[in-house]
C-alpha cells in the first residue's frame, strides 16, 4: 500500500555525499557538482541505477514492481562512469532526433503527394479515405467520437496554434480550406502517422513500396513506434536502455530488403535496437548515400561498456551487428 513520501529537499552538497555514501566513488568532486547542477539528481540517478546492486531473488517483488536493485552502488564504480553512460545517452537522443527529421520529411512528401493526387483535399474528405479505418469510435477526454473526427479536430488545433505563421495567415487569407501540401506542415509527426493509417490501403502500399516495404500497414505500426522513440528523444528521457513501449511489429523476410533479414529473427522488439534498425532503413529509403546508419554505428561502438553492461544485454543489439550491410553499406 502506498505511504506519504518523506524524503527532504537536499543541497547540492548534500545529493553528492548520498551518492557517496551509498558506494559511489566521486574523484573530481566539482565536475560531479556540475553535472549535478545541470542534470539534476533525479535525472542522473537513471544512470546511476544500473550500477546498482541486484536485490535478492525473494526482496525483488516486495521492493517494486518495477526496480529489482538495492540502494547499494556496486563497489569500484565512479561518478565518471556515471558521467559517461549520461553522455553516451544524450548524444544517442540527438542522433534519433536527426534521423526521424529525414523520415517525418520524407513521410510528409510522400503523403502530401500521393493522397493529393487522390484529391487535394483528401485530409478532409473520408470519402478520399479508408472509410472503415475513418469510422473507427475512440473516447478520449470523455468525447466519443471516430478517428477522422478526433484527427480532424487535432488539425484545426494545430492550425489554430500555427496562426502566426505567414505562410499559414497568407493561404488562409485567401482560401477556406488547405490542399493536403499544405496542410502536412501544421501537422506533428504523431498526426503525420495518424493521417498515413487513414490513408486508403492503396495509397498506404504505394507509399511503403517508396519506403522499400511491401506493405502499408506495416510501415503504420513501423511509424507508431518511430514517433514513439521520436517523443522519447524529445522529451529528453531516458533511451538507451528503454522498453519501448511501441514494439517494431514483425514481418516476413519477403516484405524488406535483404538488409533487416537479421531483423526478422530473435532480435528483441521491445529494445531500442529494432527501432534504431528500422529508423536508418526507412531513412536510407528517402536519403541516397544515407550517411546515419554509419554515424549511429561509430557512436555504438564507443558505448561505455562495463562487466554488466553492453549495448547486447541492454539495448538489444544482437551479437555481430556492427557487421550487418543495414549499418555499413546502406540499406539496398
Amino acid at each position: 500500500m502506498p505511504v506519504a513520501y518523506t524524503k527532504p529537499h537536499l543541497p547540492y552538497q548534500e545529493q553528492l555525499k548520498l551518492l557517496r555514501s551509498r558506494g559511489l566513488e566521486v574523484n573530481d568532486e566539482a565536475a560531479a557538482l556540475r553535472l549535478l547542477k545541470s542534470v539534476g539528481y533525479y535525472r542522473l540517478s537513471a544512470y546511476v541505477y544500473p550500477f546498482r546492486e541486484l536485490l535478492p531473488m525473494d526482496e525483488r517483488a516486495v521492493a517494486s514492481p518495477a526496480h529489482y536493485r538495492s540502494e547499494s552502488i556496486t563497489a569500484g564504480t565512479t561518478f565518471e562512469q556515471v558521467d559517461r553512460l549520461w553522455a553516451f545517452d544524450r548524444r544517442l537522443r540527438l542522433l534519433v532526433l536527426d534521423v526521424i527529421e529525414t523520415v517525418e520529411i520524407g513521410l510528409r512528401t510522400k503523403v502530401a503527394y500521393v493522397l493529393g493526387a487522390r484529391d487535394p483535399f483528401g485530409h478532409l474528405r473520408v470519402g478520399s479515405l479508408d472509410a472503415a479505418a475513418c469510422g473507427e469510435p475512440v473516447r478520449r477526454d470523455g468525447r466519443r467520437e471516430t478517428r477522422h473526427q478526433a484527427w480532424s479536430r487535432n488539425y484545426r488545433q494545430a492550425i489554430r496554434d500555427a496562426g502566426r505563421e505567414d505562410f499559414l495567415r497568407h493561404n488562409l487569407h485567401k482560401y477556406d480550406e488547405l490542399p493536403v501540401w499544405i496542410a502536412v506542415e501544421v501537422l506533428t509527426f504523431g498526426s503525420l502517422v495518424r493521417l498515413f493509417n487513414l490513408m486508403r490501403p492503396e495509397d498506404r502500399t504505394v507509399i511503403a513500396g517508396e519506403f522499400g516495404v511491401k506493405g502499408g500497414g506495416l510501415v503504420g505500426g513501423w511509424l507508431e513506434a518511430i514517433n514513439y522513440l521520436r517523443n522519447v528523444a524529445a522529451h529528453h528521457a531516458r533511451l538507451w536502455n528503454r522498453s519501448m513501449t511501441y514494439k517494431i511489429r514483425r514481418f516476413n523476410r519477403h516484405q524488406v530488403g535483404p538488409v533487416l533479414d537479421h531483423l526478422a529473427g530473435a532480435v528483441p522488439t521491445d529494445k531500442v535496437y529494432s527501432s534504431l534498425a528500422i529508423a536508418a532503413y526507412l531513412s536510407s529509403a528517402v536519403v541516397q548515400d544515407n550517411s546515419w546508419p554509419r554515424s549511429l554505428l561509430t557512436h555504438v561502438r564507443a558505448f561505455p561498456a562495463t562487466a554488466s553492461l553492453s549495448p547486447t544485454d541492454s539495448m538489444g543489439f544482437p551479437v555481430n551487428w556492427e557487421h550487418e550491410r543495414l549499418w555499413t553499406g546502406g540499406a539496398s
